[in-house]
């Protein structure tokens, strides 16, 4: 008699729904962990992707940052000079002694010499895509970069422009026009260049 009873009771407790849903419940199949482990996969490949595209995306902004305030700070420092100085001239060789050294025929080159507010001369030059200044008038070991190996210079030209009105007894002070194309070093940035222009005049006359 008892052990009808517990008969009666364990066929009860497996007619119930929690008991036939833990005994019909069963794992995942191989096909469904494989395709499951795949699209795992390729989620976390679309990630990664967009993840290190961000951070190259990001290095070249500030590569190419870094390669315009380095050639803005070497134009600032080239105007500056400028504004104070006199005699303005393209040296036909180095070293320049002005105005003995100036070019009668040219008024644009990747040169520039003129004398300072100190009364020294100062020549600015490109040499193998960097900018380079010296204040002995170009004399060989003089020059020192001023714009060093983060940017790359493709381009610099000064062109003077002087006007004189004898008729009137005047004449404008000379105006000199700076361009220049510059890039970066780096791999990523070979073929982005920037091209700045300015024009600046002396106020010595």
């Amino acid at each position: 008699m008892r052990y009808k009873k517990l008969h009666n009771v364990r066929r009860v407790l497996l007619n119930c729904d929690i008991f036939v849903a833990l005994r019909s419940s069963s794992g995942f199949t191989v096909l469904e962990l494989v395709v499951a482990m795949g699209i795992f996969i390729t989620l976390m490949g679309i990630i990664s992707g967009i993840f290190v595209g961000s951070i190259r995306s990001q290095r070249t902004l500030v590569e190419l940052i870094a390669a315009n305030d380095t050639a803005n700070l070497a134009l600032e420092q080239i105007t500056r000079e400028i504004r104070t100085g006199r005699e303005f001239c393209i040296p036909a060789s180095l070293p320049a002694t002005l105005p003995g050294s100036c070019s009668g025929t040219l008024n644009q080159s990747n040169i520039l010499a003129f004398q300072n507010a100190n009364g020294a001369t100062v020549v600015y030059r490109l040499e193998n895509n960097v900018i380079e200044r010296s204040e002995n008038g170009g004399a060989i070991g003089t020059f020192f970069s001023l714009t060093g190996n983060r940017v790359f210079v493709e381009k610099l030209q000064f062109y003077i422009v002087s006007e004189s009105f004898p008729a009137r007894g005047y004449e404008w002070p000379p105006r000199i026009t700076i361009t220049t194309t510059i890039g970066s070093p780096s791999v990523n940035l070979q073929n982005m260049f920037t091209n700045i222009q300015t024009t600046v005049s002396g106020r010595n006359i």
